[in-house]
């Protein structure tokens, strides 16, 4: 076999394997594609972030699956980091005037203290000016938290309105 026919056989291979394997992905296992569109603007963090900064598309590897279907318009992925510390991984979403929606997946399952449910979340509110940033000055910051498959899953949110966190929140795959 010449080495033209060769390459070309190898070539045939590799796409037959990429086929294969994504039609081997579960629709569980996909990321919406709203949720890798990047942020429209650097932003100062809120939050200091344990581990690493990982690869956008290993987001559903990071959060182990709890994964929102949807964010407010505007909204664009500012980070994913990997396992540090009690973190096993977390990701943030920013829109034009650094309101923030970061998800962080913890290693211990306890809940932090008691407030309001919503299903599966303890939802605690802040005041109206309890929390901000340099670019969105002060603002309200939510904060939701549930166990789910034997971990703590926290919603962290600011400038964003508790109409606006609850639909958030209940998209999330559990």
């Amino acid at each position: 076999m010449s080495a033209r026919l060769r390459w070309i056989a190898v070539g045939t291979i590799v796409a037959v394997v990429l086929i294969v394997a994504a039609g081997c992905t579960r629709e569980e296992d996909r990321v919406p594609e709203m949720l890798l569109t990047p942020a429209p603007r650097e932003c100062p963090h809120s939050l200091v972030r344990a581990g690493d900064s990982a690869n956008p598309l290993d987001i559903g590897e990071r959060l182990h699956g709890h994964l929102p279907e949807r964010l407010p318009r505007g909204f664009g992925l500012m980070g994913v980091w990997a396992e540090g510390g009690p973190q096993l991984g977390s990701a943030m979403w920013t829109d034009r005037t650094c309101r923030e929606i970061a998800i962080t997946v913890w290693q211990f399952h306890n809940l932090p203290r008691a407030g309001p449910r919503l299903g599966d979340w303890v939802v605690i509110e802040s005041g109206p000016h309890d929390c901000g940033n340099a670019v969105l000055g002060d603002g309200r910051c939510l904060r939701y938290y549930a166990v789910l498959d034997g971990r703590r899953v926290e919603v962290f949110m600011m400038g964003v309105e508790r109409s606006d966190g609850d639909p958030i929140v209940l998209s999330i795959r559990t």
